[in-house]
């Protein structure tokens, strides 16, 4: 009986931890190259889903990939048209109804400042690590300002829930979470 009850036991933690590992995913989106920006997956972006593409809709509002004023890369690659576009506009509402960073960037119109401007950002790299209902977002976000520059690092981690996201950790435009 107690061979019995260890077999059916160690079944039952070995389908718990198989199905954590099956629901982690790994998404490298930006790519760390030799210059910055990193290059962009496009491959790595169709096997997304909605909601990971409204979270780097967000991401795309909130640091530049080769920006020209009107059109980012990543906002491009993600299928949304031109910064503050209406596509790429409503899906930050949808997924950050609440978020106080969403509802700055809105209000700037996903605006960025063009690339090589006196002020601006570049992503070296972003990466999103799924793990069931929590998505960590991990990034360099590099600035240049009137000569001087240096780097932000991620991660921030989300929670998922409702088909919305709620900011558990954000590092990323952070005076806004006050």
């Amino acid at each position: 009986m107690k061979l019995i009850f260890l077999t059916f036991s160690f079944m039952c933690l070995a389908l718990i931890s198989t199905k954590s590992l099956a629901q982690k995913s790994i998404h490298k989106i930006i790519i760390k190259s030799a210059v910055i920006p990193g290059n962009i997956d496009t491959n790595e972006i169709k096997k997304l889903d909605e909601p990971l593409k409204g979270l780097l809709a967000l991401y795309s509002s909130m640091g530049g990939t080769n920006c020209d004023g009107e059109n980012c890369d990543l906002t491009t690659a993600l299928g949304l048209g031109k910064q503050g576009s209406d596509a790429h506009k409503s899906l930050i509402k949808k997924y950050f109804p609440d978020d106080k960073v969403a509802k700055e960037v809105l209000a700037q119109d996903c605006y960025l400042r063009p690339s090589g401007a006196s002020t601006f950002t570049e992503y070296e790299y972003l990466t999103l690590s799924v793990s069931s209902d929590t998505v960590k977002v991990y990034y360099q976000r590099c600035y240049y300002d009137h000569g001087k520059s240096g780097c932000v690092k991620g991660p921030d981690i989300y929670y998922f829930h409702d088909n919305k996201y709620k900011m558990l950790r954000r590092i990323l435009w952070s005076q806004y979470d006050k």
